[in-house]
């Protein structure tokens, strides 16, 4: 029974290492992303808004497969492991839709401006941009 509950505060320890990391992480990086957006006067946002976004969820999903490192595979060494495949497996997931999300961006980009998105020209067009 000792045992047991030594297992468990070590599942849990691990946990939240990896969800403090995972917070902290995201915190640092919607700052950094909050800063950017509403200085420059917006001019480092065009760039970093789809990238930043990317980089949000590559964290998070560094915590999950952390989290589910620790809890599944209760030994240290196979955690590195685990959480370096699922990072590539997290990152090609999110890429795989990557170009659909950016349709989805730019439609709500053009939206906002009132103009329309010309994907051949790869430039606005219409009302405030031409």
């Amino acid at each position: 029974m000792h045992d047991v509950l030594r297992w468990m505060a070590w599942v849990m320890r691990g946990s939240l290492k990896a969800v403090g990391f995972c917070v902290g992480m995201g915190l640092l990086l919607f700052l950094f992303i909050y800063v950017s957006f509403f200085s420059f006067f917006g001019l480092v946002s065009l760039v970093i808004d789809f990238h930043a976004l990317l980089f949000i969820w590559l964290i998070l999903g560094f915590g999950l497969v952390w989290s589910l490192g620790e809890v599944l595979f209760c030994f240290r060494r196979a955690n590195l492991l685990i959480f370096i495949f699922g990072a590539v497996v997290w990152h090609a997931a999110l890429l795989l839709p990557s170009p659909i999300y950016m349709y989805v961006i730019e439609a709500d980009r053009c939206m906002d401006f009132g103009s329309a998105w010309d994907f051949e020209r790869n430039a606005y067009v219409g009302a405030f941009r031409d």
